[in-house]
């Protein structure tokens, strides 16, 4: 859902356009990452502190962790390939999909 936040529609009209969104969206998930990172670190350990003790896990709350762990190791393979690819949002239906996970 980020590019929603970072590209204007219709696409950028000019490549110096097109390469600040793609800076400013790079650096948005990298954020994400090191925000990301850390915050599942901490969950994992509460829920597991949580579970020694006695006390019992919703399935939801596992299968949101686990879309989240899946998000922060997605992350790293979509700012690579926006920074590669000069269409890859124009083109590829493949970036529009791995963002709005």
């Amino acid at each position: 859902m980020a590019h929603i936040l970072f590209f204007r529609y219709p696409l950028y009209d000019t490549p110096q356009e097109r390469q600040a969104g793609k800076i400013r969206l790079s650096i948005f998930l990298i954020a994400g990452e090191c925000v990301g990172l850390p915050a599942l670190v901490w969950a994992l350990r509460v829920l597991y502190g949580h579970h020694k003790s006695g006390g019992r896990i919703s399935v939801l709350v596992i299968v949101l962790l686990l879309c989240d762990l899946l998000e922060l190791l997605l992350n790293p393979y979509i700012v690579t390939k926006l920074l590669q690819d000069d269409y890859c949002w124009e083109t590829s239906s493949t970036c529009w999909i791995l963002t709005s996970l």
